[in-house]
């Protein structure tokens, strides 16, 4: 009933009606969401609905039309394409650089670590610390990213963040960007939506949004 309805709805060739898109707060809050006014002014019948996790959402259930991830989907019927790249570095404040000389050659060495907490030790930020610098002291764990740039900004330690987060000049990248890691950006969406209208009008504005950031996205701007 599922698949029926899904295909049902690509048959009305106007754009308009409700989409859900799934994605986590920074891709929506400082990627999407800045760029919507021209979406909406192109297509002001349709109204998109945000849903920011981190978890997983299935798009077999409905529980979102499509998504914006880091992580490429293993399983179940659905299109993926791969829009883009999504560097990271370890930054601190320059005032605690200053107050944490690094102990030898390794920037990481004889500072704290500001990092996600138990719950979400399965992403590609906390892995690659925990493969890193598994003996590195922690100082903070936290369940969003915002809460680490503001502790990293308030002088805590380090953190590991997406470059194109990074706008306050106070933040000092600490390792060269082939140190860390890159994650590809991930347009996900159930094969059975791939003729509605307006999940492809969606579709189509993600990659013009992330295709106008690709730069800052991989870390070259």
């Amino acid at each position: 009933m599922l698949a029926f309805e899904r295909g049902a709805s690509g048959l009305s060739p106007g754009v308009s009606g409700l989409v859900r898109l799934a994605t986590s707060d920074n891709l929506a809050s400082d990627l999407v969401i800045p760029a919507l006014p021209r979406f909406v002014a192109r297509h002001p019948q349709l109204r998109l609905e945000i849903v920011t996790t981190t978890a997983a959402v299935e798009l077999g259930r409905r529980d979102a039309d499509l998504a914006l991830r880091l992580v490429r989907p293993s399983h179940g019927n659905l299109k993926a394409r791969r829009l883009g790249a999504m560097s990271y570095g370890v930054y601190g404040h320059r005032d605690y650089l200053a107050r944490h000389p690094a102990a030898g050659d390794d920037p990481l060495a004889g500072r704290a670590m500001i990092t996600w907490d138990e719950a979400h030790a399965h992403l590609p930020a906390a892995q690659w610390l925990a493969k890193r610098a598994p003996d590195a002291h922690v100082v903070l764990a936290v369940s969003t990213l915002r809460a680490q740039i503001a502790a990293a900004r308030a002088g805590l330690g380090l953190a590991i963040i997406p470059d194109f987060l990074v706008t306050d000049p106070d933040l000092v990248r600490v390792l060269a960007p082939g140190d860390v890691f890159s994650d590809g950006v991930w347009l996900v969406l159930h094969a059975d939506l791939a003729a509605s209208s307006r999940v492809r009008a969606v579709a189509d504005f993600l990659a013009e949004t992330v295709e106008a950031a690709r730069a800052a996205l991989a870390g070259e701007a």
